[in-house]
């Protein structure tokens, strides 16, 4: 039953996101071109099979209107395209699931997010490229981490997070469980510096 309304879940957003799709593609006046299929990434291979199929095996899914099933149909004239995607390749995890630190990692740096001080040659390219300003000087100037003797820096990125959602999550999970969690977190902002030698940079 979990699965199947998982699976539901799957194809009713599907279908939200085509509709909003299709309602652009018909409202916003576009030079003619090729309008290439949109692609959708899915890592569930069950779903996949179904939504090509154009139903959901079972008996228990008539909490699913009918209505969000036009996902086959949407294939079959070619406007989407299913394609597998490998659950470690899969980048809407980093929104949906706690993921391993190397897992992580990765699906990071396959959206294409960098830090600001790896990316020095390629920001003096487009600048000199876009040719608004000269550079006379181009310099990084890092954070400081240690405030105080008695205070780290994690600690304190911990406390500021805290002070925002607090208010927004205590009522649910209890103080003493959000203790624990930010004490957590400040603790492996803190290993993270040690262990990538870090330095937040502002150009």
């Amino acid at each position: 039953m979990e699965q199947e309304y998982q699976d539901g879940r799957i194809e009713v957003l599907l279908v939200s996101n085509k509709k909003k799709l299709e309602w652009d593609e018909t409202n916003i006046s576009l030079p003619s071109r090729q309008v290439d299929p949109t692609v959708v990434h899915e890592d569930n291979a069950a779903c996949i099979a179904q939504l090509k199929d154009g139903y959901i095996k079972g008996n228990k899914t008539n909490h699913i209107l009918p209505k969000f099933f036009f996902t086959h149909d949407l294939q079959n004239r070619g406007d989407i395209i299913v394609q597998k995607v490998c659950s470690s390749d899969n980048q809407a995890d980093l929104f949906t699931k706690a993921l391993p630190t190397t897992t992580f990692k990765k699906l990071v740096h396959d959206t294409g997010m960098r830090r600001l001080n790896e990316l020095r040659n390629e920001l003096e390219e487009e600048i000199k490229k876009e040719g608004s300003f000269v550079i006379d000087h181009f310099d990084f100037f890092e954070t400081e981490l240690k405030h105080n003797a008695c205070v780290s820096y994690g600690t304190i990125v911990a406390k500021t997070t805290r002070s925002i959602e607090d208010s927004m999550i205590s009522n649910h999970f209890g103080q003493r469980v959000l203790d624990n969690l930010f004490e957590n977190y400040g603790r492996l902002i803190d290993e993270e510096l040690v262990n990538e030698d870090i330095r937040p940079a502002f150009s």
